[in-house]
């Protein structure tokens, strides 16, 4: 299957192939390039030594001369081979200075040769990935629009309305009381947004983090969040392509299980009944419990606001403290006030909480175990309810297209780094070999031999 993160991945790959056979031919004309400039500096100094040698001879002879003929005429002879030896000098300076680039450019052009070849392996395997996750998400999608999860899917709604749920609903009504099944119920809601909680803060700062980078220009943070949007979405598609038909028959077996429960002996269940009612019952106090949720639900409210105004604060004020920073003190004050507010709940609580906790302990284990499973049962057939395919689907293609947009983005920046950063690398050396030589080029250039 292809797909837009497959074209690109497949771009990327082409491109890393093609920068690879263009480096490495540029590094084949860079030795013979390099052979070329090791001749010319061997011709040149061979010159040299030769016109060094004949000067030498030269004086020699000089140095032995009798009659001023001979003097008059090796002088001239030693004059135009002085101009030759400086002419001489200038090239094999120029001989050097070309050996020394060539030498540099080819050591540049090999270390360009093993870094294609690491961005070639890359891009081969996220080619590779990209293909498979293609093919994953194309089974997914087969799997979420096949006959089974359809079938899970448009059965949930119904099954909520009918039995085995009905039957099982109103057993544990008449087993435990309405208000106490409710009761358990919120619970489970409690345990399921304190979960969320948990993760809403990871979120928070992945997310505040993520916008930082993205607002000073750093590419990774939309990166990074497209990465983590498209993946979630891939998962929520391939939790249902894979569990709909699974939750759904589970479901209904603990539901049936529910319904065919065992069921409290009659003396456990005049105990139940008898805790549970009247001014000082479990019933009763169950609205001092729910108090204590509202207050809790009320808090995290608070502490996520306080949370999202710190995190924002944090680019232009690093060592933000929540407790104690003026910028935020209002957000502060609302967990402050929200704290006290689930304290007085929790106080509330207390004054009831002996006879919620005696008519827990009269609840015997195996209707507990069966209220545990129709929550989960409840859980599953409501989110199943809830799920449209095709707008998984949808959400998978848009985190896609977002994706991609942030990979070419991430990878011209990538791209315009590594560039200037081979341009400033490869002006170092130059600049480099030219100050090893400089107070040398001075002199030469003052002789008049460069």
């Amino acid at each position: 299957m292809t797909t837009p993160l497959t074209h690109l991945a497949d771009d990327d790959f082409t491109q890393a192939t093609d920068a690879v056979k263009a480096r490495t031919d540029q590094l084949a004309a860079s030795d013979i390039d390099l052979a070329l400039r090791q001749k010319d500096a061997k011709t040149a100094t061979t010159a040299l030594a030769d016109l060094e040698a004949k000067e030498a001879e030269i004086r020699r002879k000089l140095a032995h001369a009798l009659l001023p003929a001979d003097v008059d005429g090796l002088a001239e002879e030693l004059e135009v081979t002085l101009i030759k030896r400086q002419h001489a000098v200038a090239e094999v300076a120029r001989a050097a200075d070309a050996l020394g680039a060539e030498e540099r450019k080819r050591a540049a052009l090999a270390t360009a040769v093993d870094a294609a070849r690491r961005t070639l392996a890359t891009a081969k395997a996220a080619k590779d990935t990209a293909h498979e996750d293609a093919d994953r998400i194309d089974a997914w999608t087969t799997a979420a629009r096949s006959q089974p999860v359809t079938d899970a899917l448009s059965s949930a709604s119904q099954a909520l309305t009918t039995s085995p749920y009905i039957d099982a609903r109103q057993r544990l009504d008449t087993l435990l009381g309405h208000a106490l099944v409710e009761q358990l119920i919120i619970r489970a809601s409690e345990a399921d947004h304190r979960d969320a909680a948990v993760v809403g803060r990871l979120d928070r700062a992945r997310e505040a983090r993520w916008s930082w980078l993205t607002k000073r220009g750093d590419p990774s943070g939309a990166l990074l969040s497209a990465r983590h949007a498209y993946n979630t979405a891939a998962t929520a598609l391939r939790a249902v392509a894979e569990g709909a038909p699974l939750w759904f028959d589970a479901a209904m077996r603990e539901l049936a299980t529910v319904k065919n429960g065992e069921d409290p002996t009659q003396d456990e269940q005049d105990r139940m009944d008898t805790l549970r009612g009247g001014v000082k019952g479990a019933e009763a106090a169950a609205a001092e419990e729910k108090a204590v949720w509202d207050a809790a639900e009320k808090l995290r409210k608070a502490e996520a606001d306080l949370d999202d105004a710190v995190l924002a604060r944090i680019p232009t004020e690093p060592a933000v403290d929540p407790e104690s920073s003026a910028a935020v003190a209002h957000k502060h004050a609302a967990v402050v006030a929200a704290r006290q507010e689930l304290q007085t709940a929790r106080d509330g609580l207390d004054e009831v909480q002996n006879a919620i906790d005696a008519w827990e302990t009269a609840v015997p284990d195996a209707v507990k175990d069966q209220v545990l499973a129709f929550l989960a049962a409840d859980a599953a057939l409501r989110e199943l309810r809830g799920t449209h395919v095709d707008q998984l689907l949808r959400a998978v293609s848009r985190a896609r297209d977002t994706l991609v947009t942030a990979l070419r983005a991430a990878a011209k920046t990538t791209a315009v780094s590594d560039r200037l950063t081979a341009e400033v690398t490869a002006r170092t050396r130059d600049a480099d070999a030219g100050q090893a030589v400089a107070a040398a080029r001075r002199a030469a250039l003052v002789r008049g031999e460069a």
